[in-house]
């Protein structure tokens, strides 16, 4: 386990914490609106202009992204946001500052702490589920988690070299908690990610006494806490009940995006406008990140799914393409990104490993 004594944090570690601490601020309580956290990343730019001037090439991928994006916008007669723009433009500020600064695995520690005791004093005083955040679903408390899971083990592997299974559990037990079945499914494959990894750096008879000792621990909590347990499950898995794998309203979305891509060559070229009751139905949430991005993108979107399998196609770290993996299943089943401010993670593990992963030395400025 990582030692999480805070040492003194540069500002670059400040950054991080105060943007992701001011999004859950948002998420929870729709106090800070969305131009003070805008505010707050424009202080960020003038403070790392001349850091980022130096990158020319993040600086271009997002303020090409933003500006494909806004000209789509216009096409499809919606009004151009203009924050779209800010948007990419501060995701390669932040993206660079994670790739060149050690940020360290104590940063996503503390937001974990800090959501995880947020959500449980909420489950204690018996909020709704769905209003543990304000303006957002059972499924984005379990995305957010997992989400600042994933970035705990991308810096606390890329610096330490560590990978605990305890995150993962923490990730899988809230994801229960929420009963969401596509949270559900990414958090297990997470925690089976992380036990497969750490199995495979063992020897034989390691594995052999590790599985042992879990499987006598499992089965004698088990026993003894059978109702409980089962009272829990019957809970947690009532969707799955309830559902079962059916997607739902999300195949009537899917299919209905389909159709107009396939019908119309300037929505394939240009992204599909939201013009089909279909997606009035659903307050025009698309419920899959990768028709967001093609919707945002137009046919660029596509080039990011070339982007998406090319690494993890390629010779590389193999820890950053389960992340990377688990993410996209993820995001297959919610509009989680494209675009949103929790977008930088998946563009973070994609530049991972576009670029040289051996650690670098942190440089104090």
């Amino acid at each position: 386990m990582t030692n999480f004594k805070i040492e003194i944090w540069n500002r670059y570690q400040i950054y991080i914490l105060c943007y992701h601490l001011l999004f859950l601020g948002f998420s929870s309580s729709g106090i800070i609106k969305m131009p003070v956290l805008l505010a707050y990343l424009f202080v960020v730019f003038c403070i790392e202009f001349r850091l980022t001037s130096k990158n020319v090439s993040y600086f271009a991928f997002f303020l090409g992204l933003s500006l494909i994006s806004g000209v789509f916008f216009v096409f499809k007669i919606f009004f151009a946001n203009s924050s779209l723009l800010i948007y990419q433009m501060f995701f390669c500020i932040i993206v660079q500052i994670m790739l060149e600064k050690k940020i360290g695995p104590n940063v996503f520690f503390v937001l974990l702490s800090i959501f995880g005791i947020y959500i449980l004093y909420h489950l204690l005083i018996g909020t709704d589920l769905d209003f543990i955040l304000y303006n957002r679903s059972r499924n984005m408390v379990s995305f957010y988690f997992l989400i600042y899971t994933v970035c705990y083990y991308v810096e606390d592997f890329r610096w330490n070299k560590h990978v605990s299974i305890y995150p993962a559990l923490f990730s899988t037990v809230v994801a229960l908690l929420m009963i969401g079945r596509s949270g559900i499914i990414s958090s297990l494959l997470l925690l089976l990610f992380i036990f497969v990894y750490q199995l495979s750096k063992l020897s034989m008879i390691s594995i052999v006494k590790r599985t042992g000792i879990l499987i006598l621990i499992l089965l004698s909590f088990f026993y003894y806490n059978y109702d409980l347990i089962t009272l829990f499950f019957d809970n947690s898995f009532s969707r799955f009940a309830e559902f079962g794998m059916d997607l739902t309203g999300r195949q009537d979305i899917m299919d209905t995006y389909l159709a107009l891509i396939r019908n119309n060559i300037l929505y394939f070229i240009i992204g599909v406008p939201l013009i089909d009751p279909i997606f009035a139905v659903y307050d025009f949430n698309l419920h899959n990140s990768l028709f967001s991005a093609h919707y945002f993108f137009g046919f660029f979107g596509f080039l990011l799914y070339a982007l998406f399998f090319y690494v993890i196609c390629k010779p590389g770290n193999y820890f950053y393409k389960g992340l990377l993996i688990i993410l996209l299943i993820r995001a297959f089943t919610d509009q989680v990104f494209f675009i949103d401010f929790l977008d930088i993670v998946i563009y973070y593990l994609v530049f991972l490993q576009l670029i040289k992963t051996e650690n670098k030395p942190c440089i104090s400025q």
